[in-house]
């Protein structure tokens, strides 16, 4: 009967897919909100004075890429060292 593996958990590969599904998730809102105003704008639902509204909502969402693709980035280890 083969003894099962002692290795201790190590948690760190879950906490990386973590965060790089927080990051690209919120890269991809960044670029639908983004996507939006742009369609918006070509279609003439909005003017392009009516563009400072969406940054009511555009500000936070930028705020929160910045960081969390620096977190990821940053957080990341050299595999070798």
């Amino acid at each position: 009967m083969p003894i099962p593996s002692t290795k201790p958990y190590d948690p760190r590969p879950l906490e990386d897919a973590a965060r790089r599904r927080i990051a690209y998730s919120l890269i991809a809102l960044l670029s639908l909100i983004v996507l939006a105003m742009l369609v918006l704008l070509g279609a003439g639902v909005i003017k392009a004075a009516d563009m400072k509204e969406f940054a009511v909502v555009l500000g936070p969402v930028v705020t929160l890429v910045s960081a969390a693709t620096g977190f990821y980035y940053g957080t990341k280890t050299n595999p070798s060292g």
